[in-house]
């Protein structure tokens, strides 16, 4: 077997991203890291179409990663024959940090939760065939995976009937730096001048099903004197449903917010709210405790896992809750939870199951 000459990280979808989510946070900020650690110990791409518009990362933002620009436009093209071909010709091991349907074999590859496999009610019939699809592709030609907590590390060995033996899983958390030195823009409460600081709870994601603001539409029916908002973009060719045409009069949806007016919303919110009925890690809730703010959060999935005792558990499934006696249980300092989720660690943690898997021994 020849030895890896260089790392090819996979650009094919994240380089034509123009919103920075959950996934996309992931990646920018797992590859912004590794170009300061990884590619001083061996060679690093970030491969990438044609005419792409580079939403999530722009290339001069690296300083030691080299981008190179497939002689294609389309993204199928690049998944089945003009990024394969490039990993094959320069004896490369192929990197894919967002969920991506790619044939190139030997490759290490991301799952971030398996929502659409477990709730086959949340997504369109074509969205889960096009994920199973996917799954069975990763199983198939990845030699590694990487996913976001434990909880999904066990789902993902059950569930794709993976063994360990042949085909390693690893669990690395997100983090929370991006958050930590951004400005607030608080330009968001003259946008909307019915949110008062301070007299809101504030519900960040994207209106998905599993996202499960129904509990916060219901919660806000049964506290009509109390202001709830949401925001989070939606994407009705995925997801089956519009909730934010509701006419509760104490419910506002403000669309897709900016990192900086989602920060200033987090600061001033009387309490975040994360009501998820199915998360692979779960983001919101780490940025919301960074901004100071009281997080009641569902008890679903790996979220015990990932916030422990900092935050305050709700049943998920349960509407007649009294919110203020939540407001008042007591919790842990976050610090903990800084300490074991960081981007910083994320990228350590990335840069040595690339090493391991190029049989490269880690520099100190």
């Amino acid at each position: 077997m020849k030895k890896i000459e260089k790392i090819v990280i996979e650009g094919i979808s994240i380089s034509n991203c123009t919103k920075i989510t959950g996934i996309e946070r992931v990646c920018r900020e797992i590859l912004l890291r590794l170009d300061k650690s990884l590619a001083k110990e061996i060679p690093v791409e970030y491969v990438f179409p044609k005419y792409s518009k580079h939403g999530v990362v722009k290339p001069e933002e690296f300083e030691n990663i080299k981008c190179v620009e497939l002689h294609c436009k389309l993204q199928r093209v690049a998944r089945y024959l003009a990024l394969p071909r490039y990993v094959r010709k320069h004896n490369a091991l192929c990197v894919c940090l967002p969920l991506e349907l790619l044939y190139c074999k030997g490759r290490i590859s991301s799952i971030y939760d398996l929502r659409s496999i477990i709730y086959k009610n949340f997504d369109t019939q074509r969205s889960r065939t096009v994920f199973k699809r996917i799954l069975f592709n990763i199983k198939h030609f990845s030699k590694a995976i990487v996913t976001d907590s434990d909880y999904q590390k066990n789902e993902i060995i059950k569930r794709l009937k993976i063994n360990p033996n042949k085909q390693k899983v690893y669990t690395v958390y997100p983090g929370w730096e991006h958050l930590k030195d951004l400005k607030i823009d608080e330009t968001i409460f003259e946008k909307f001048s019915q949110i008062k600081k301070s007299e809101y709870f504030y519900s960040l994601g994207s209106l998905a099903p599993h996202k499960n603001f129904k509990w916060v539409m219901e919660v806000a029916k049964r506290n009509p004197d109390k202001k709830f908002v949401i925001a989070g973009g939606k994407d009705l060719k995925i997801w089956k449903e519009d909730i934010s045409t509701t006419g509760q009069e104490n419910l506002v949806f403000t669309g897709y917010v900016s990192d900086e007016e989602n920060k200033s919303l987090m600061t001033n919110c009387k309490a975040f709210i994360f009501p998820s009925l199915y998360e692979g890690f779960g983001i919101p809730p780490l940025e919301a405790l960074l901004c100071g703010a009281k997080v009641l959060c569902s008890n679903a999935t790996c979220l015990p896992e990932v916030y422990e005792d900092t935050v305050v558990y709700f049943d998920p499934y349960d509407y007649d809750v009294d919110i203020e006696k939540l407001l008042q249980q007591p919790v842990a300092d976050p610090e903990k939870i800084f300490e074991k989720c960081s981007w910083e660690k994320a990228a350590e943690k990335w840069r040595e199951i690339i090493l391991e898997q190029i049989e490269l021994k880690p520099k100190n």
